[in-house]
């Protein structure tokens, strides 16, 4: 068993349930990935060297931050407009009339969309997605490390109860996966030769990857689609919010176009259409952009741009093989893995894989947690 003083390094399983009950999504958000560090930290001590699931889930508990704190997408939003406002098609003496009339359009804008409610539909699908997958397998592996501190000793019977209590079957309701990585976590720590360690913990680690992909699933697809809306509701808001400034907007329409007949509803479309795209492109940027230390930017959609470990070049572990197989992974580099569907499950675990694997040696993803989540897309 491990001593007082090392259960203290990482999260009790008590310690994991109270975390994921928390209501305030962000201070839960933030306690998650810290708790993810921690675990991090103690099985690598335990199985040094190599990194673990619970490694890439903080890198990816903390990007899932910036979605889930609500606060921060407005801002990102208004960004992303300031530099495609002036190249999507409206016309640059209407703003500056507006301007001149002291109407904020792209705050107008924000406003809407804050009303709309697309931003904040996204975000409780990622925080839901986030505490749900914590609730699960943190608890496991607060259990699993409370429990065993010497992993390579645990005998066939003591793993054997460790998993009693995992659901029999396939994910997303059954945990066979869950099981199977454990077993694989041990194997890891017994093998003596370099190359079969290294196989087998990418095993564990996409053996879970496999549970926790298919068990968000529901929660990917509804932040996706969450982010969706009708450019027409947006346009109704940006109508009632422009007439509404003691008719501004109308006189500054007026002088642009030397019209009474000013086409305020068609203004009010145009941007419609060019936000609704934006908003889109900014919630699947944030779900498919992935931040790890010391400053490397992963971009999902993308091939991943880093080679295998040399000692990953070749993988021979039959059961690595046929996951890799099943992805269309199963060559000695990256190339072809990225993702330009988030929401297939397919593309989607064909990039974990090779991120995984490409990664898997990396001690940099071992970093202290940065004190404050910058904000980078």
């Amino acid at each position: 068993m491990v001593t007082a003083s090392s259960q203290n390094l990482y999260p009790s399983e008590t310690e994991v349930n109270s975390i994921a009950a928390m209501q305030d999504a962000a201070a839960r958000n933030l306690r998650i990935t810290q708790g993810y560090w921690e675990l991090s930290a103690e099985v690598q001590r335990r199985i040094a060297g190599h990194v673990n699931w619970c490694t890439f889930a903080t890198w990816a508990s903390q990007q899932a931050g910036i979605t889930i704190r609500q606060e921060d997408l407005p801002d990102l939003l208004r960004q992303r407009l300031q530099k495609s406002w002036r190249v999507f098609g409206l016309d640059l003496k209407l703003l500056e009339l507006l301007e001149q009339a002291n109407i904020d359009l792209l705050q107008l804008v924000i406003d809407s969309v804050s009303q709309l409610g697309p931003l904040r539909r996204s975000s409780e699908f990622v925080g839901k997605g986030n505490y749900k997958v914590f609730a699960e397998i943190a608890a496991f592996f607060a259990r699993w490390l409370a429990r065993f501190s010497d992993i390579a000793a645990i005998s066939d019977a003591e793993l054997a109860s460790f998993c009693q209590s995992m659901k029999l079957g396939p994910p997303p309701e059954g945990q066979d996966m869950l099981k199977q990585a454990f077993s694989s976590y041990r194997a890891a720590a017994r093998a003596t030769d370099p190359a079969e360690r290294a196989q087998l913990m990418l095993l564990a680690n996409l053996q879970i990857g496999f549970h926790e992909q298919t068990r968000l699933q529901p929660e990917i697809e509804g932040a996706l689609n969450g982010a969706l809306f009708k450019p027409g509701d947006l346009a109704d808001l940006l109508v009632q919010k422009l007439i509404g400034h003691e008719g501004k907007a109308a006189k500054a329409l007026e002088k642009l176009w030397h019209s009474h007949d000013t086409p305020l509803r068609d203004v009010a479309d145009l941007v419609a259409k060019h936000v609704q795209e934006q908003v889109r492109m900014l919630i699947t940027d944030l779900m498919m952009t992935l931040w790890l230390p010391p400053q490397v930017v992963v971009r999902v959609g993308h091939d991943l741009t880093r080679r295998y470990p040399e000692i990953l070049q070749t993988i021979t572990n039959p059961d690595m093989l046929k996951i890799l197989v099943q992805l269309g992974a199963e060559s000695n580099n990256p190339s072809g893995s990225a993702a330009l569907d988030w929401a297939n499950f397919t593309q989607r675990m064909r990039f974990i894989a090779d991120l995984f694997r490409a990664y898997a040696l990396d001690k940099n993803l071992f970093d202290p947690l940065p004190e404050a989540s910058a904000v980078r897309v």
